[in-house]
């Protein structure tokens, strides 16, 4: 951004000298020369002399006065016989608004957690931070949640907005999975960052189904209940083939799984 304030930059290049000759390279200075030198800095100058195969560096710092399009001429004056003074060119570009700059931390996977899908205890909480590194306010006008599995996921918390430069807001999604298995989701920020206005990132986690032990109502000792198991959907049926006490004539017995339990 346009502010010339000689303190936040647009950015830094560093620019390195290397003496390829069998003699060392007197530098005499670096300059800025021609163009829009005002928009431009020298950070930091070289060493010299520069001892054969050997190296030195100084850095330009971009810091616009005026928008747009930006170029300034940078010679070095040496002792290059065929040389004397080696010039090149750097551009940089300014905009005309300070901008917001979006970035968002916190964990994408959101664990193992047994799937009931109650919307009450869930196994995993996950909150993410979303910092303003920019210079002008971020404002967050939506966060969604969409994909394969959006019901398996929560927002439980939202973020404030707008957040001013240098500041951060947070959120919180709960991993409450309805059904067993791989889940993801995707999660939308729709803000007023210029090029990243829509931040989209992937987050996933794993249901599992709660162990439970089933027994039988008026199970008898020495029944072997559990002695032979058939599971079809939601309906297990489990036989007790010595159940009775005189003639074992055997007992079967079905379930239906409510949600996580069977019953």
């Amino acid at each position: 951004m346009a502010d010339g304030d000689g303190g936040r930059a647009t950015d830094y290049a560093t620019f390195t000298i290397l003496n390829l000759g069998k003699a060392d390279l007197k530098i005499s200075d670096v300059d800025l020369t021609a163009g829009d030198t005002v928009d431009f800095d020298l950070v930091n100058n070289v060493s010299s002399p520069v001892a054969p195969s050997a190296s030195t560096s100084f850095t330009v710092r971009f810091d616009p006065v005026n928008p747009g399009k930006r170029s300034a001429a940078v010679g070095i004056g040496n002792n290059v016989s065929d040389g004397g003074t080696y010039t090149f060119t750097v551009t940089g570009t300014a905009s005309t608004e300070p901008e917001s700059q979006i970035n968002v931390r916190g964990d994408y996977y959101l664990g193992t957690v047994v799937a009931d899908g109650d919307g009450g205890e869930a196994g995993d909480y996950c909150t993410y931070t979303i910092e303003n590194k920019g210079i002008a306010d971020l404002i967050i006008t939506s966060l969604n949640i969409s994909g394969n599995d959006p019901d398996d996921f929560d927002l439980v918390d939202g973020t404030t907005t707008p957040v001013a430069p240098g500041a951060e807001t947070t959120f919180t999604i709960r991993f409450d999975p309805l059904t067993a298995g791989h889940k993801s989701s995707v999660v939308t920020i729709n803000n007023n960052d210029t090029d990243e206005s829509v931040y989209i990132f992937t987050i996933s986690g794993s249901g599992i189904w709660p162990h439970q032990q089933i027994t039988a109502s008026d199970g008898q000792a020495d029944d072997c209940f559990g002695r032979s198991v058939s599971i079809s959907g939601d309906y297990a049926i489990i036989g007790a083939p010595y159940y009775g006490f005189t003639d074992y004539t055997g007992c079967a017995y079905i379930f239906c799984r409510d949600g996580g339990n069977w019953i």
